[in-house]
């Protein structure tokens, strides 16, 4: 699993360095459609907010891939955590998390905003129904 990860971390480090195209990036960033394994979407975030610092005219494109990519796991694990044999609970859990917090705050996506809120109501009727791990996407909304 890491090996995918560091792809992306060294790409994104020789684009910053200049070795590589920005476009090089963006197509490998595209090519993790479906990419459902935690440290590659961790990367993915923190090259979002890189690039926020370093590269300001790139930012839309970022967060266009970003959410190109992220899209694909929403729909798989969502807020509830579909089963996947092939990560443990804890990882669907950073998962969900990493990809939910990233669509709400830097992507600024209306549907997963509005699912927070839900969330964050059902929560504060009734905190038994909603996994205690997921607080930080439920919470994120109240941050705009």
């Amino acid at each position: 699993m890491p090996e995918r990860a560091s792809l992306v971390a060294d790409t994104w480090a020789l684009t910053k360095a200049g070795k590589i195209e920005i476009v090089d990036f963006l197509k490998l960033a595209r090519t993790m459609q479906n990419d459902d394994n935690p440290y590659v979407q961790e990367i993915l975030s923190t090259v979002i907010m890189d690039s926020m610092l370093s590269v300001p005219r790139f930012t839309g494109f970022f967060i266009w891939i970003y959410s190109e990519t992220v899209a694909p796991v929403k729909e798989k694990f969502g807020w509830s955590g579909a089963k996947d044999e092939t990560l443990t609970k804890d990882l669907r859990q950073i998962l969900r998390n990493k990809v939910l917090l990233t669509l709400g705050t830097i992507g600024g996506e209306k549907q997963t905003i509005a699912e927070a809120r839900q969330y964050f109501k059902t929560y504060q009727q009734t905190p038994e129904q909603i996994e205690g791990g997921m607080l930080d996407p439920m919470t994120f909304y109240r941050r705009f």
